[in-house]
């Protein structure tokens, strides 16, 4: 009656093994009171919940009614769970009681029941409701079923439902058909049947066609009925915004006023600052990966991106879609970024790019008077920092190559522990840089020898590790930093020749009197 009344409660729950129970007691001022129970387990993997309600001239929002319509008390249960049957998989079903006594003496009895099959990509869901009804005047009973079906046969979505009643008569209710398929991208057909029930069905058939096109989205509706009834229907949606970059009004067919934006630029970061400035080049063309979705808009001549349609309030992660700009030795400095999108607002978000680099080189072995190249070297690449970022082995012929390298400092050298497990040493660590217009770095060449033997003097000394993490150079030197001597590393069969008297680019020149010869394994 647009009074207010007055409630004071209390809860008492608690928990035993499995059991979980809880005690609710309500009074109303100037009123009655009323007391929930609930019970809560499980047996036999089936959830069961027990439920008991007492009210005594009570009245709120969920118990309502006057004079002796008024609920006296009521009993719930419910079990839900899953079954399995021969090799079917577990369909979920879900059985209630639902049990009502009021002040005037009526009660209700409601068993309800829901199960779910599922049927390669369809699923069929069968729902029956059973009421009985005692009153002073008699006794009624009511008995409805439901059929929902959904899912897809081949590319075909379908749904339908199908209505029947057993009690006081038996007939069939409502019947509906829906089948849709999208033709393209940007096409989808719709085909309906709409039967309703008994005692004067009519029957009712429907077609419908979706297209999206750049701008707007359109739909053609026509039904037709057995009453002689025609209807046709068109329907176009378009939003209407504004590009923050060009300042020019925007048409399209997604709904934007409740949607997030996010603006972008790619471009190439000639010098490494992470803004685009003098010097750098925009990237047309690239694309964004929204959490794993490739999105259809690509960046123009500027390099920009304006995606006026995005799901608001949702961490999502934004990265650069690599196969979209085209030249593999371009990266994104940026991995991905996480953004949250407000409605109505824009995000900003610019993703530099940079040309990588690579390294390469050969492992030699010095032994006696022969050179060998090395296979299964270990080469192990540290960043400026000192984190190990890259590790492989070399080739059969000694080669490794270490590409799509950012800009940066680096340091590249055998794995210590490998020459120590062996009994060998290098002759240099590299410290090398790689610049952002593509660098690449040849003849990086490592040259081993037993530990002890004597190497001949180089104009380029061993350099010092960027960080503690990197062994000094002396631990390659230093035979008492080492097991004895192990066999070496195994060299390949392969013939493989290299110009005599040379030696790789920064490292010590090979004695004339210590010729290349073809490869074989290096005696023991």
């Amino acid at each position: 009656d647009g009074g207010r009344d007055t409630y004071v409660g209390t809860t008492l729950a608690t928990s035993f093994g499995n059991l979980f129970s809880k005690l609710d007691l309500v009074n109303q001022k100037d009123g009655g009171w009323a007391t929930r129970m609930i019970a809560q387990t499980s047996i036999l993997g089936f959830s069961t919940i027990l439920e008991h309600n007492i009210t005594r001239n009570f009245v709120s929002e969920q118990f309502t009614g006057t004079g002796d319509s008024k609920l006296n008390s009521s009993t719930t249960l419910r079990i839900d769970g899953a079954i399995a049957l021969f090799d079917l998989p577990q369909m979920p079903v879900s059985l209630s009681f639902d049990h009502d006594r009021f002040v005037n003496g009526d009660r209700t009895s409601t068993v309800s029941s829901r199960t779910t099959v599922p049927i390669g990509r369809l699923s069929v869901t069968h729902t029956f409701d059973y009421s009985q009804s005692k009153t002073s005047s008699g006794t009624s009973k009511t008995g409805s079923g439901t059929i929902l079906m959904g899912g897809r046969i081949g590319d075909v979505r379908l749904r339908g439902t199908v209505g029947y009643d057993l009690l006081p008569t038996k007939d069939y209710g409502a019947i509906t058909l829906t089948a849709e398929k999208r033709i393209s991208r940007n096409l989808e057909v719709r085909l309906g049947l709409d039967r309703s029930a008994p005692p004067s069905p009519v029957n009712t058939y429907s077609f419908g066609l979706n297209k999206l096109t750049e701008w707007s989205a359109w739909g053609l509706d026509l039904q037709y009925s057995d009453d002689a009834v025609f209807e046709a229907r068109v329907n176009m949606a378009m939003s209407f915004g504004v590009n923050p970059v060009t300042n020019r009004p925007i048409v399209q067919a997604e709904r934007t006023a409740t949607q997030g934006a996010l603006l972008s630029r790619v471009f190439v970061d000639h010098n490494g600052n992470g803004t685009f400035d003098e010097g750098d080049v925009p990237i047309e063309g690239a694309k964004l990966e929204i959490d794993r979705g490739i999105r259809r808009v690509a960046s123009d001549a500027d390099g920009f991106l304006y995606l006026p349609a995005v799901t608001p309030n949702r961490r999502m992660v934004v990265k650069v879609d690599r196969d979209s700009l085209k030249d593999p030795f371009l990266v994104p400095v940026k991995e991905g970024v996480a953004m949250v999108a407000n409605p109505g607002g824009t995000v900003r978000l610019d993703f530099p790019v940079v040309t990588t680099g690579e390294i390469d080189g050969t492992v030699f072995k010095v032994e006696d008077s022969r050179v060998f190249p090395v296979s299964g070297a270990e080469i192990q690449l540290f960043d400026g920092d000192g984190n190990l970022v890259k590790e492989l082995r070399s080739a059969f012929d000694g080669f490794y190559l270490l590409e799509f390298l950012p800009p940066g400092q680096y340091t590249v050298r055998i794995d210590p522990e490998q020459l120590a497990r062996l009994g060998l040493t290098a002759d240099r660590i590299h410290r090398l840089t790689i610049d952002g217009d593509g660098t690449i770095l040849n003849a990086r060449d490592f040259m081993l020898r037993k530990i002890g033997d004597d190497a001949p003097a180089s104009g380029d000394a061993p350099a010092t590790p960027p960080s503690s993490s990197l062994p000094a150079p002396s631990e390659f030197d230093d035979p008492s930093a080492v097991p004895s001597a192990s066999p070496a590393l195994s060299a390949p069969s392969a013939p493989a020749a290299a110009p005599s008297g040379t030696a790789p680019s920064d490292g010590p020149p090979v004695p004339d009197a210590a010729p290349v010869i073809p490869v074989t394994p290096a005696p023991n």
